[in-house]
């Protein structure tokens, strides 16, 4: 009977040792699994800084792009309103141009015309 109850002690004995030691196993696994999460988390962290700074890189170069869009889009306005003015300033010497040979045209028609009715 002391033997039954020694031998059924020690079974429980080896039982809750292996417990034990599947118990540290596991907690050594969770402890390695942390470290691997708390790494990766480490590095993740990094590469959102990284991200972060591309970001504002990226914002800050868009700006400038911007900027330098508006400048050109004003000149080229500049430069085509200056483009008007000389045409019109132009198409003004044409038409004066244009009616001063009408006037000398017909002073030239009037001269010969008088010129005939002199003959």
């Amino acid at each position: 009977m002391f033997e039954d109850w020694s031998r059924l002690k020690a079974n429980e004995v080896a039982k809750l040792v292996s417990e034990e030691t599947n118990a540290k196993e596991q907690q050594s696994s969770l402890c390695r699994q942390r470290e691997r999460v708390r790494g990766e988390i480490a590095r993740l962290e990094l590469e959102s800084k990284d991200l972060d700074n591309k970001i504002v890189d990226s914002e800050t170069n868009t700006n400038k792009l911007v900027q330098k869009r508006h400048e050109m889009e004003a000149r080229t306005d500049e430069r085509l309103y200056e483009q008007k003015i000389e045409k019109a300033r132009l198409l003004d010497s044409i038409q004066k141009i244009k009616l001063e040979l009408i006037r000398v045209h017909d002073s030239d028609v009037k001269e010969i015309d008088t010129k005939k009715d002199s003959k």
